[in-house]
């Protein structure tokens, strides 16, 4: 495991998931190596049809969900190493399936598996909750992919010293902060690891991912709903009714004929919101007072999570790109969902095939909203001026 210069050499070799590795523990007598604490069972999703203009064509990326199992494996010596916290076994294999670092990639491509050699380890007493992702800086990712897995911690009844978190930034997204501050965890039970080369040995708790596969289960977003519960619904945000969420300060994906949209939502009272200006606890209050939100696909949706039941969402999509993670949201969350499509309909391809349109990857693509079939879809949803 060893080079002459002291440095580790990288793994030898993986297990696929941690259910193989725990396998391997029980068949080779060291039971005691690790554990793994089944938390959640697979199960399929019951989510109603989302609505459109045309009844009789649904985007073929609106169907059922599998949603997997959740775990949690807890590992005596085991080891973090990289900006993006990956997990490696004491018996020196990559646990792949909670340290992905690219989607669609393969576990001989994970980067670990690229290095001469490993820095020394720095042995650590404290139980760790390894809550690191590969997409940590992404707003969504945080919110769903991150932050949920602190309830399946919690679950275990385990204690845990640190929570372990990731990040390509110095200091930290604000968003990183606020939401931990909120939250409860104090600066002194955090544990942020940035573009340094870590490689720490202790006791981990490694929770299984949420939605690798887009496929969010219910109980990550009734965390959410429940952990911030006291944010919603005060101060100033009741005369937040009727929102459009603009997208005017991103670099793609923006609605190229926007001052035509809010011509005609201003007729409807609607007020547009540019989020990135707002702390969290500002975008919480507004989407829990909403009555109908209008918002072409993107990030600020994750704010959805929020909403009171029966809240109206309209999102609006490229025909180049349908991805339906904010209609799955609404399902769990009980919100009344229509979906919106700009114009130049072509048939869209595989959700995550990012083959160029006009130079510029379908998600990228600039959003045209057809003013007229907008206003059709403010009569479908019942809306009046």
């Amino acid at each position: 495991m060893t080079r002459p210069d002291g440095r580790l050499l990288p793994p030898a070799g993986y297990y696929r998931t941690v259910e193989e590795w725990f396998s391997a523990c029980q068949s080779n007598g060291n039971p005691t190596e690790g554990n793994k604490l089944d938390l959640f069972s697979e199960h399929d999703s019951q989510f109603s049809t989302p609505k459109g203009l045309d009844e009789a064509f649904t985007p073929r990326e609106y169907h059922q969900r599998l949603h997997h199992s959740a775990f949690v494996a807890v590992i005596p010596g085991g080891r973090l190493w990289g900006p993006r916290g990956a997990v490696i076994t004491p018996d020196n294999k990559l646990l792949w399936d909670v340290s992905l670092e690219f989607w669609g990639s393969s576990p001989e491509q994970h980067s670990v598996f690229q290095q001469a050699g490993l820095p020394p380890v720095e042995h650590c007493s404290e139980t760790l909750g390894v809550l690191t992702y590969t997409a940590s800086d992404s707003y969504f990712h945080w919110m769903l992919d991150v932050l949920p897995r602190i309830a399946l911690l919690r679950k275990t009844g385990i204690a845990i010293d640190k929570f372990v978190f990731n990040t390509n930034y110095n200091p930290p997204p604000s968003f990183h902060t606020e939401t931990l501050d909120m939250l409860g965890i104090p600066p002194g039970a955090r544990l942020t690891i940035g573009t340094v080369n870590v490689h720490l040995q202790a006791k981990l708790l490694v929770s299984s991912l949420v939605g690798y596969h887009s496929n969010y289960p219910r109980w990550a977003v009734d965390f959410l709903r429940d952990a911030f519960s006291k944010y919603s619904g005060a101060g100033d945000a009741n005369e937040y009714k009727r929102l459009y969420i603009s997208r005017e300060d991103a670099n793609y994906r923006k609605i190229t004929n926007e001052d035509q949209v809010m011509d005609l939502l201003g007729k409807y009272r609607f007020q547009k919101v540019v989020l990135s200006k707002l702390s969290v606890e500002q975008q919480i209050r507004i989407f829990s007072s909403a009555e109908i939100i209008i918002a072409p696909h993107g990030a600020n949706l994750t704010n959805l999570v929020f909403c009171k039941r029966g809240t109206k969402v309209i999102e609006i999509f490229s025909p180049y790109y349908i991805n339906t993670i904010y209609w799955i949201m609404s399902n769990h969350a009980g919100l009344d969902y229509y979906y919106f499509i700009g114009n130049k309909m072509q048939p869209s391809k595989s959700l995550f095939e990012y083959n160029k349109v006009r130079e510029v990857s379908r998600a990228a693509q600039g959003i045209e909203v057809d003013i007229d079939r907008l206003r059709s879809m403010m009569k479908r949803t019942g809306m009046d001026i």
